[in-house]
């Protein structure tokens, strides 16, 4: 869905549209995918050539959980406010340093704004690093790669991590010394 910055209203312009996942490009990514339309409020104000636009997206996404790889929803919403500029304004130097409010400003070209763009990003946005499917999520079994939250594996589990059974015979020496 774009919009044309030059033909925004003085007074503002209001979107209310719900964003189907193949017009987000998030039918199936691997990772995610948008189970059904994300409804979206858009509130564009153009102030010279300085576009802001804030808004509202609520959603319901398909993620797998990073513990036990099973698909779980993950229904969320995301509040935002942006800010584009024409891309000639945008900075030049390798080195600069940016600052918070540099977070929030984007760049558009050829006087259009692809809100498709806009709410897909708040949507990636807002899916979390280590997705879990429940806080009580057992994950897979190191050895066998069973899934524990459906029944227990029968593998025998040393009580003591490898990494650390040098420190088991320090102990066991240190007793025998002392």
């Amino acid at each position: 869905m774009l919009i044309e910055v030059s033909k925004v209203p003085k007074k503002g312009l209001f979107v209310k549209h719900s964003f189907s996942p193949s017009e987000l490009g998030l039918v199936r990514n691997g990772e995610f995918s948008l189970k059904k339309p994300a409804p979206a409020k858009l509130e564009i104000v153009v102030k010279g050539r300085r576009c802001e636009i804030k808004g509202e997206v609520s959603f319901e996404l398909e993620l797998i959980c990073s513990r036990c790889l099973e698909e779980f929803p993950f229904l969320s919403s995301s509040s935002f406010e942006l800010v584009y500029l024409p891309r000639d304004e945008m900075p030049t130097e390798p080195d600069l340093e940016l600052t918070p409010n540099d977070l929030k400003v984007s760049f558009y070209q050829d006087d259009e704004i692809d809100l498709s763009e806009v709410v897909r990003e708040q949507i990636i946005l807002a899916i979390p690093m280590k997705p879990i499917c429940s806080p009580n999520c057992k994950g897979l079994c190191p050895m066998c790669g069973a899934n524990l939250n459906q029944a227990p594996c029968n593998c025998q589990r040393e009580a003591i991590d490898p990494r650390l059974a040098p420190l088991k015979d320090l102990k066991a020496r240190l007793k025998i010394k002392g």
